[in-house]
């Protein structure tokens, strides 16, 4: 079966989007430079999220070719990680590489757009909008206590996330909705807590995975695992608890940080 590589037009567009740095947490990698004669240095890898050919990490044959080449199949990620994330793709599924990629993205974007605006609004209208967000956001938050693997989340949490993502649509999220805070660095922020929470209610409403008893979501398999349970089981339960409970943490970070904002703490103009 013939490799469905991406094009040089991909391979520079996903690593342009994030700054030519590896979008893998943490990585300092900036991965272009020029050489002392000249030339150019490349140290990043476009990688498949989900592999070029059968046999691949994390291979799905419902994709198509042309999804397989697709931007939205890719990470840009430096040779070290690249390497990594193949070797061990039961730590890295899909979903967390794509949200590696669209994380650093928006954190490019912040970086372009970020500078003070003059724009016939003031720091108070930005606060006025945080807070109407703030409020909805609160309806949606859950806690995880002691076993990651047996999440509980609140219907009302659920239909909470729900009306959130109806809300914010991911390209139709304009200035003038009632909870766009006008500003790019705080709207970058309130985008990747939305993108968070759509993460979390895609994992908690797949009824393959999940169970709903009317009052909560509990990850289907989780409170019955023991030693005897079969391996692709246990994956299967760790896998999606580690997706929601990632997702959990950037959505908290998020409204952590539009707290400070909405109550005056830090000003749009400060370097997060």
């Amino acid at each position: 079966m013939a490799r469905d590589n991406f094009t040089p037009a991909t391979k520079s567009a996903l690593a342009r989007n994030v700054h030519f740095r590896c979008v893998y947490p943490g990585c300092p990698v900036v991965t272009h430079a020029s050489t002392p004669h000249g030339d150019n240095v490349n140290l990043g890898h476009a990688a498949h999220i989900s592999a070029a050919a059968q046999g691949g990490p994390r291979f799905d044959d419902e994709l198509t070719p042309a999804q397989r080449r697709a931007y939205e199949n890719g990470a840009w990620l430096c040779a070290n990680h690249a390497k990594l994330v193949d070797d061990d793709e039961l730590t890295f599924p899909r979903e967390t590489m794509r949200g590696w990629q669209r994380k650093m993205e928006e954190s490019a974007r912040a970086a372009v757009y970020g500078a003070p605006m003059n724009a016939n609004f003031d720091f108070s209208e930005i606060c006025s909008k945080l807070e109407l967000f703030l409020k909805a956001c609160r309806k949606a938050t859950f806690s995880v206590y002691r076993e990651p693997k047996y999440i509980q989340v609140p219907r009302e949490c659920v239909t909470a996330m729900q009306e959130l993502i109806r809300q914010c649509p991911k390209d139709h999220w304009r200035p003038v909705h009632q909870w766009h805070s006008l500003h790019p660095i705080t709207h970058a922020i309130q985008v990747r807590a939305v993108n968070a929470v759509r993460r979390i209610f895609h994992e908690v409403t797949d009824y393959n995975k999940w169970y709903s008893d009317g009052y909560t979501y509990v990850i289907l398999g989780a409170a019955n695992t023991w030693s005897l349970t079969p391996a692709e089981e246990i994956t299967r339960v760790n896998q999606t608890a580690a997706i929601v409970c990632e997702a959990l943490l950037e959505f908290t970070e998020c409204i952590g940080h539009l707290n400070e904002y909405a109550a005056g703490r830090r000003h749009p103009g400060n370097i997060m």
